[in-house]
């Protein structure tokens, strides 16, 4: 016989949702990145980063003085945003996994800051007149100190305008070159070069030049070619040091020659 029925049935159905429940919420599209990348722009910003947030993504710009935020994006998916920003063979973006999700940061090409001359850096007049007397020499040492954007770099490219004459053999020893100066023959050290900024200072100091820009003093043995180049050369260099006592001091520290730098040393910039 046929078993019997339970006296209750339970019958289980799976509906799906109501006609009127809304819609799932669809991925931010690229037209919203557009906005943000032009935002970023605006305020002169290096980089734009999407970072996972516990509702979507957060956008930031990647400013001088840190991350700025630009807007959340509730609804955004990092990988949905990664193919997008990649549509544009321009960019250059990162895909950086984390614990909270995959951020995402986009290098932003931005127009180059206009060289400023030496008039419009900002020095008074005796500091000004004192520099470029020190420019006229045939041999020197002139030591720029400051921390990266604090304006060094600035400084030696205003001062290397001031130096590229027709008259004047300047070369460059720099990683990486961040601008093309006129009349300049600018060496770049890295990886793809396979020079060092020490290899690449002492094949120039070997052609007898009459000014080098070196775009940083950070080892031993660049430090003994610049103080010792100065002897032959114009020799500029900049140096992390937050003051002009410091700057010597980052010398000696790095094993320059004190009785050597004593007698090259002609400056001391610092910003």
């Amino acid at each position: 016989e046929p078993p019997a029925e339970p006296d209750t049935v339970v019958r289980l159905s799976i509906a799906g949702p109501p006609a009127d429940a809304p819609e799932p919420p669809e991925p931010d599209t690229p037209p919203a990145l557009d906005e943000l990348l032009e935002r970023a722009r605006d305020l002169g910003a290096t980089g734009l980063r999407f970072s996972p947030s516990p509702d979507g993504v957060v956008a930031h710009a990647k400013v001088e003085d840190g991350l700025r935020e630009l807007d959340a994006l509730p609804n955004a998916d990092p990988a949905t945003i990664a193919q997008a920003l990649r549509s544009d063979e321009e960019l250059d973006v990162v895909l950086l996994p984390t614990r909270r999700g995959d951020i995402v940061h986009v290098w932003l090409a931005s127009d180059p800051v206009p060289l400023r001359k030496l008039s419009e850096l900002g020095f008074d007049a005796a500091a000004e007149d004192t520099l470029r007397s020190t420019l006229a020499e045939r041999s020197g040492l002139v030591v720029l100190a400051g921390s990266a954007r604090s304006g060094p770099t600035s400084t030696a490219h205003a001062l290397l305008e001031e130096l590229a004459t027709a008259e004047r053999s300047v070369l460059t020893i720099e990683d990486p070159i961040e601008r093309t100066l006129d009349g300049v023959d600018q060496i770049e050290a890295g990886p793809e070069s396979g020079l060092t900024v020490a290899q690449g200072l002492g094949r120039i100091l070997q052609t007898a030049p009459d000014a080098v820009f070196v775009s940083e003093t950070a080892d031993e043995r660049t430090a003994d070619l610049v103080v010792r180049g100065a002897e032959q050369a114009l020799i500029l260099t900049t140096v992390h040091a937050d003051t002009a006592p410091d700057a010597v001091r980052r010398l000696v520290g790095l094993g320059a020659d004190q009785s050597v730098l004593a007698v090259s040393l002609r400056a001391v910039v610092a910003q």
